[in-house]
């Protein structure tokens, strides 16, 4: 991969989702092409800061570059996405071309543990606040799914209810009991046994969209920054309101 960033564009001619193909997972929204590109940047430095801090950041470096190798760096639009779904509210049916591709076994590990590590830093962000039932008034509405989550404990709930959706999708069912991240860890083992079954290059059509292996473990990383962001909004909120006095964010949204 060279320095360049790339992007896949995604619209309903209301909006834009930007998904950067480099760093899967990471976008950015605008309500024109230009508002959501010009945020790219700060995306990207912001994800590679969040991987940076693994273990064995190494592999992360080696496969995404890093941060200091994204700034001032050209910006490639490699995909045009059309679609008729709410893009200004974050949902999405595009198969990246990148989705496409079949995993190696390096590439399906190094996305596991990305998701393994997001599942940590959204549960950690959760319990940054002693109220997970407080509800942030300017969140308050309706999306295509449903009512917006407006507190710290509805969004995790949300997170969680999504993660054996998404396995659905690729054909894996099952009922998946404990807590939030024993149900991310028992995802990964179902996701590791289709991997491990060689049906990585699968597409599958789902209600008129279609999937693969690496799309659920793209949305899955995709899926948790969404809602880790609005998290840690709801948690200046309430610094804002005096109920906490500070936070750490994990994901260094703020």
């Amino acid at each position: 991969m060279g320095n360049w960033i790339e992007v896949a564009l995604e619209t309903n001619g209301r909006g834009f989702l930007g998904h950067i193909v480099n760093l899967p997972g990471a976008f950015v929204r605008g309500r024109t092409k230009y508002e959501a590109l010009k945020k790219v940047p700060v995306e990207a430095e912001r994800y590679l800061k969040w991987a940076d801090k693994f273990p064995d950041n190494q592999k992360i470096i080696d496969h995404f570059g890093t941060s200091s190798a994204f700034k001032d760096q050209g910006l490639d639009i490699v995909q045009v996405h059309r679609t008729q779904l709410a893009v200004e509210e974050a949902d999405s049916d595009i198969l990246l071309d990148a989705d496409r591709e079949v995993l190696s076994r390096e590439q399906f590990f190094l996305f596991r543990d990305l998701i393994t590590q997001s599942g940590d830093d959204v549960y950690t962000l959760s319990l940054e606040t002693p109220d997970q039932d407080w509800c942030d008034p300017r969140k308050e509405g309706k999306t295509f799914y449903g009512k917006v989550p407006s507190s710290v404990k509805e969004t995790l709930n949300h997170i969680d209810g999504v993660q054996t959706f998404y396995l659905s999708r690729i054909g894996i069912e099952f009922e998946s009991r404990g807590t939030f991240l024993e149900r991310r860890d028992h995802c990964m083992e179902k996701l590791a046994e289709r991997f491990e079954n060689k049906n990585n290059g699968k597409i599958y059509r789902v209600d008129g969209e279609d999937w693969t292996l690496k799309k659920v473990m793209r949305r899955f990383l995709w899926h948790d920054r969404i809602h880790a962001r609005a998290m840690a909004r709801i948690l200046v909120s309430q610094q804002e309101k005096g109920i906490i006095f500070n936070f750490s964010d994990p994901f260094y949204f703020f």
